[in-house]
């Protein structure tokens, strides 16, 4: 009878430790192809902002070593979002800026106002009622360069 029982146990800790390996394997899997999509939309990034048969610069070295990026007579004017032409950002010389958004939890459009800063392509928005936020200003070479305003749920184009 002991044997039995200690066949079983040794059976089933095999079987539990096989399960958990299995289980161990399918999330290194699953990480595994989340890093080649990753890498793949990279690729794509890539391809559409550099010439054929150069080395892309770091995002970092891009960034520092691109003045315009941090030039606020790229950002001067007025900006709308690229699927809903209602989001409107102006951005003056003064520093000021305003900015017609959606409210998610109001439902409607609101103009929003403050200052701004643009420092090694990062925009960033000091409302006056309420916290900050900050958005990449990026620039694209694909014949003519232009610059986008971009974050999640944002991609400001300018008029």
């Amino acid at each position: 009878m002991n044997k039995m029982f200690i066949g079983a146990v040794l059976a089933f800790s095999l079987f539990s430790c096989d399960a958990k390996k299995k289980e161990l394997e399918l999330k290194e899997k699953e990480l595994e192809l989340k890093e080649r999509e990753l890498n793949r939309k990279d690729s794509l990034l890539q391809t559409t902002t550099e010439p054929a048969g150069t080395e892309r610069p770091s995002r970092k070295e891009m960034v520092t070593k691109d003045p315009s990026l941090s030039n606020i007579n790229n950002l001067l004017g007025t900006w709308k979002d690229r699927k809903n032409k209602e989001k409107t950002m102006w951005f003056n010389r003064n520093g000021d800026f305003r900015f017609v958004d959606l409210n998610g939890d109001l439902g409607q459009y609101e103009e929003l106002t403050g200052k701004y800063t643009l420092e090694n392509g990062k925009l960033t928005l000091m409302y006056d009622d309420r916290a900050k936020q900050t958005f990449n200003f990026v620039k694209v070479n694909n014949g003519i360069t232009e610059y986008y305003i971009k974050k999640p749920g944002y991609l400001m184009e300018k008029e």
